[in-house]
């Protein structure tokens, strides 16, 4: 996918997704398992107007996964992480609903931890 302006999903052999943004793929995974071991495709968001684009899918994805963070663009590998990288392959209002569930979620999960 070289050239190609993508948010990537990577999944490390211990489970933890980084989300993150390229121009090259597999290039970029390479560099990342020199540090992290071995990493597998789990989703690609083409952004096929350019990095700008890229960029604001990028901080989506991390605001909206704000919740499952491990630390910096490392996520936990739960359900609602993967129903949200699925949704990069839906079209507009149907991605939107992922989207709204998965963060209503997130904020239920965040109201029973501050209400316990």
């Amino acid at each position: 996918m070289r050239g190609r302006s993508v948010v990537y999903a990577l999944r490390a052999s211990g489970g933890s997704i980084k989300i993150g943004r390229t121009m090259d793929l597999e290039a970029r995974r390479r560099s990342l398992e020199s540090e992290f071991g071995r990493l597998s495709v789990v989703g690609v968001l083409p952004c096929p107007l350019g990095p700008r684009e890229r960029a604001i899918e990028e901080k989506t994805a991390h605001f909206v996964l704000r919740t499952w963070r491990i630390r910096g663009e490392w996520v936990r590998p739960v359900r609602q992480v993967f129903r949200y990288i699925a949704s990069w392959t839906k079209k507009g209002g149907e991605r939107m609903a992922v989207m709204f569930n998965v963060a209503l979620q997130a904020q239920r999960r965040i109201e029973r931890t501050i209400l316990a």
